[in-house]
């Protein structure tokens, strides 16, 4: 504790919120963001990186920094230049369908987040004959 104030020093603090939340390993920051990951699935929507900016209302380099910050982050190469053309690499194509339920995620927990916001009732979970929950 500080003596001063009476509040836990930084390393004090770290230790009660690892043995609160029972982490066992450092917290790693995400490296990429939401907006990465769009941009990604517009260029491959969209076929390019021109029809995406346009698309997204864009400028093309803001589409290809975009792209280049998110491959760096990764490490891996997620879409290959053919001409004009962009097309998926084989971390690319891996990547493509969990990122898309992430951005499926994000949006239907803004759209909550926004319903909650005007009064709206939360929808309780079910539980089905299946054993899958349902919101």
């Amino acid at each position: 504790m500080n003596q001063r104030n009476d509040l836990p020093t930084q390393e004090g603090a770290q230790r009660l919120f690892d043995r609160t939340y029972k982490c066992t390993q450092p917290r790693r920051r995400a490296r990429t963001n939401l907006q990465q990951w769009r941009v990604f699935h517009a260029v491959v929507t969209c076929g390019g990186y021109l029809p995406a900016a346009q698309y997204l209302h864009l400028t093309q380099p803001a589409i290809s920094y975009a792209i280049i910050k998110l491959e760096q982050q990764l490490g891996v190469t997620l879409l290959s230049l053919d001409g004009r053309k962009a097309r998926l690499t084989r971390a690319g194509k891996i990547l493509l369908e969990p990122s898309l339920h992430m951005l499926r995620v994000a949006d239907e927990l803004e759209s909550t987040a926004a319903w909650l916001a005007v009064g709206g009732e939360p929808k309780v979970p079910t539980l089905h004959e299946s054993g899958i929950m349902e919101v």
